[in-house]
């Protein structure tokens, strides 16, 4: 067992290093030059040596590997050579120059924001996918079922962004129905924290939910149209009728479908014919089968 744990871990290391490596070579043959990116609109050939010089750009594509790597473990110095060098604490993933901070600080401090609205995203449309395709399933082309399923589709086809940008319009700006979507910590004002995100928990989840909903809809049909699922069906809904024919029906239902129970199903339904007999022939057959 520890022998596959470890196995696993160094599979897993040298998967992210090799991605790792795949990427850092696809970015490097961009033809965006990131050097004339962060040069302004004065931009000279003298500047854009050095930005590349400080951003190290000027060294063979594996060596500006090998230095983020080891940045990551003990830190890197950008700039070493300038009168101002910046200095990168471990782990260093990069240092934005048009921020003045580093990637991993500009990362940490966004991280509650990302966590909470992917967690609350993420059970709005578990609830809502999962319910309204269930709620869809049970009425099966009826117009819930085609209103679920419309809502679905538009919800599905549409990209994410659109729709925040229409529901901002419409809700925050036009009906100032809720205030404009910005983050604040859960423990310093819950009210507000919930104003402010749960319009774009509802954003991020239409997609997935729409997804949610077709799946849960198509699986619920599938296995509402099982053979147990109909004979339980029956069985449920001559509920109301006589005892004798609903002991019959069950007795044909695990006939049918071959179940271990059909035996002991006649012989209870035997079992009972006399005590059954007299009520049995009050009505006709025909009424009592309407009824069941």
């Amino acid at each position: 067992m520890s022998a596959y744990v470890v196995r696993r871990i160094l599979s897993m290391i040298l998967l992210l290093v090799l991605l790792s490596l795949v990427v850092f070579i696809l970015f490097s043959l961009l033809p965006a030059d990131p050097a004339r990116l962060t040069c302004g609109k004065s931009c000279t050939p003298e500047i854009i040596e050095a930005n590349r010089a400080r951003l190290g750009l000027d060294m063979p594509v594996l060596a500006q590997y090998w230095e983020f790597v080891k940045g990551l473990f003990v830190g890197r110095t950008y700039a070493a050579n300038s009168p101002d060098p910046v200095q990168c604490s471990a782990p260093c993933l990069g240092y934005s120059f048009k921020r003045g901070e580093e990637v991993f600080v500009l990362i940490k401090d966004r991280l509650p924001a990302t966590i909470w609205l992917a967690f609350g995203a993420f059970v709005i449309w578990l609830a809502a996918g999962i319910t309204l395709g269930i709620y869809a399933a049970l009425r099966r082309g009826r117009w819930q079922d085609r209103s679920v399923m419309g809502v679905a589709l538009v919800g599905y086809s549409l990209p994410s962004f659109f729709i925040g940008l229409v529901a901002i319009f419409f809700i925050v700006i036009r009906f100032q129905s809720l205030p404009f979507p910005s983050y604040i910590s859960p423990f310093e004002n819950p009210v507000q924290f919930i104003q402010t995100m749960i319009l774009p928990w509802i954003i991020l989840a239409t997609l997935y939910a729409a997804f949610y909903m077709r799946l849960t809809r198509n699986q619920m049909l599938e296995v509402l149209g099982d053979d147990y699922i109909r004979t339980a069906r029956e069985g449920i809904a001559g509920a109301h009728c006589h005892p004798k024919a609903r002991l019959a029906r069950r007795a044909n239902a695990h006939r049918d479908s071959g179940g271990s129970g059909s035996r002991g199903t006649a012989r209870r339904s035997h079992h009972h014919r006399e005590h059954l007999q007299p009520s049995w022939h009050r009505q006709p057959r025909g009424e009592l089968s309407e009824r069941c």
